[in-house]
């Protein structure tokens, strides 16, 4: 049954519907960004973290990945290379991994240091233990996982190498995961996919976008924002990214957060942020190569 609100009801009302847009506003912060990838320029030192900047608008998501259902084995007979971006000791052998390589558009360091947080939470653990959770939710799917480096310890290897090791195993996609040091009011995930470069990427650029946006739809169906400020919605082509020139297979690299940022931060180093990227990226790989 329907009742008129007298006027002081009413301003009640719109009072209650302001704070709670501003609440939701704020809740849709748990997103990330992207600058230090695999073979590309370094990551900035971190900065100071402001408490909540506004959200980022969210694209319409196909439903192929959202409506993604992890049960059976449908990826029994299936290769997938993941790649946990950097190494714990990057910068005790800094010397070494300043080598340069051939990217297909011109020479980068073989690995970086990655970011980290103001408290020192490092990149390379978030890639990582994601890269596990990741690992676990595709074997249970059928899944034949191949790790590009097999600890959070040591250094390397270097971009060359990671992609390598992908095609060696026959693999069917590359996944090199990631976090990132931005300003610190920037905030959501960005996944980047190769653009054609002549004689690296032509033939797998376009299966490469294909599965870029299967992972952007599921990261969104899982209630993650992308970045306003890197690519669109979500997606970024790159032509000088290493790890992802030097591939041949369909491969992305995923900026799932950004280190210097307050909410991205909490989300990336905790378990429950970690097991909803892996999930995102499973439902992600069902819906490419289902």
């Amino acid at each position: 049954m329907r009742r008129q609100l007298g006027a002081g009801q009413s301003r009640l009302l719109v009072a209650a519907i302001a704070a709670g847009v501003c609440l939701v506003g704020a809740a849709g912060l748990i997103a990330s960004a992207v600058v230090d990838v695999a073979g590309s320029r370094p990551s900035a030192q971190p900065s100071a973290v402001p408490a909540a900047p506004s959200a980022s608008p969210v694209p319409t998501a196909t439903p192929s990945a959202t409506s993604t259902v992890l049960t059976g084995r449908p990826l029994a007979g299936r290769t997938v290379a993941v790649d946990p971006g950097h190494n714990r000791d990057n910068a005790q052998r800094r010397t070494v991994l300043a080598g340069e390589q051939e990217t297909g558009t011109g020479m980068a360091a073989c690995d970086t240091v990655g970011a980290a947080s103001a408290d020192g939470y490092e990149e390379s653990a978030f890639a990582f233990a994601t890269a596990r959770a990741l690992q676990r939710r595709l074997e249970a799917l059928g899944a034949r996982v191949v790790l590009t480096r097999r600890t959070q310890s040591g250094a390397g290897p270097c971009f060359a190498e990671r992609a390598a090791i992908a095609e060696r195993e026959g693999a069917d996609v590359l996944l090199s995961l990631h976090a990132e040091g931005l300003p610190a009011d920037e905030a959501g995930f960005t996944v980047l996919r190769p653009g054609p470069v002549p004689r690296y990427t032509e033939d797998i650029a376009e299966a490469s976008g294909r599965l870029g946006r299967a992972v952007r739809d599921a990261l969104v169906g899982e209630g993650l924002a992308p970045s306003p400020a890197r690519g669109q919605d979500g997606l970024l082509l790159r032509t000088d990214v290493g790890v992802l020139n030097r591939s041949d297979v369909p491969a992305v690299l995923i900026s799932a957060g950004n280190l210097h940022h307050a909410q991205d931060v909490e989300r990336l180093r905790s378990g429950a942020g970690q097991e909803l990227v892996a999930l995102a990226l499973a439902k992600a790989v069902v819906a490419y190569l289902g």
